[in-house]
């Protein structure tokens, strides 16, 4: 009885411990920003963060089935603290 409470537990803690990674290092929704589709419809161009303040921002390759191809005036863009002020501002390829 002790071996399979043991094994339930282990296996519960993988489960989190898995689940927490997962959630670690993915993707901002696109929800974290305004955007709108590029003039020649060939992809979608960020124009602002509105997400969480602070940690760490990771912009999608794309939002809504298209491919996140350019960022407007990143200074404006990430308005109050400019890109530069980011401890940590990355694209993740595919």
């Amino acid at each position: 009885m002790k071996k399979t409470f043991r094994f339930i537990g282990i296996v519960a803690l993988i489960v989190v411990i898995g689940l927490s990674m997962m959630s670690c290092g993915g993707e901002n929704p696109a929800s974290d920003f305004k955007y709108e589709m590029t003039a020649d419809k060939s992809g979608i161009q960020i124009l602002e963060y509105i997400g969480k303040k602070g940690g760490k921002v990771v912009i999608p390759a794309k939002i809504e089935g298209f491919p996140v191809i350019s960022i407007g005036n990143i200074d404006d863009a990430f308005h109050p603290a400019p890109a530069k002020a980011f401890g940590e501002l990355s694209g993740k390829d595919d």
